[in-house]
C-alpha cells in the first residue's frame, strides 16, 4: 500500500511548483557550498524498520521523505538518480522552500545512498545548504545559515 502511495506521490512532487515571483526554478539554482550532516540517526531508524518488517527503507525516495519530511513548504522538488554504473548507488536531492520565515527561503538536501544485498538502502552522506530571502545566498544555496 505504501509503495502505491509513494508511486502516486512522486510524479506530483517531481513537477514541483515555482513560488510566486520566482524567475528561475530553485531546482536549477547552483549549490555554492554545503555542510555535512551525520546520517547515524536515520540509519538506525532504517535498521529498526527492517527489524519491524516495514518496507519504506526499500526505496530511496521514501527514505528521503521519512528523514526530511515534505509538509509546510509551498515549494517541493524531489529528484532521484540511480548511478548508471551501479544500481546499488543512488542520490536523492530534495529542495524545500517558500517558507513563512523572515530570512530563510528554504533548503537543499542531498542524500547519497547505497543498497545492501538484502535490497535495503542506507545513507552514506547527507549534504545540506540554505537559500535566503535577502542579503547573501538569494540566488544560490550555501552553507551559511540565513541571518
Amino acid at each position: 500500500m505504501r509503495r502505491v502511495l509513494y508511486s502516486l506521490l512522486v510524479p506530483y512532487l517531481l513537477l514541483g511548483c515555482v513560488a510566486l515571483g520566482e524567475e528561475t526554478s530553485p531546482a536549477g539554482m547552483p549549490v555554492e557550498s554545503y555542510v555535512l550532516v551525520e546520517p547515524d540517526e536515520i540509519n538506525s531508524r532504517i535498521r529498526a524498520a527492517v527489524e519491524a518488517g516495514q518496507e519504506w527503507q526499500l526505496d530511496p525516495v521514501a527514505i528521503a521523505i521519512k528523514f526530511l519530511g515534505t509538509t509546510n513548504y509551498r515549494y517541493l522538488n524531489i529528484e532521484r538518480k540511480i548511478d548508471k554504473n551501479s544500481a546499488s548507488k543512488a542520490v536523492v536531492t530534495v529542495i524545500r522552500g517558500a517558507l513563512k520565515d523572515d530570512s530563510i527561503w528554504g533548503n537543499w538536501e542531498q542524500l547519497h545512498m547505497s543498497r545492501n544485498e538484502a535490497g535495503v538502502w542506507g545513507i552514506d552522506e547527507v549534504r545540506r545548504a540554505w537559500r535566503c530571502y535577502r542579503r547573501h545566498q538569494t540566488k544560490v544555496f550555501g552553507e551559511r545559515i540565513c541571518p
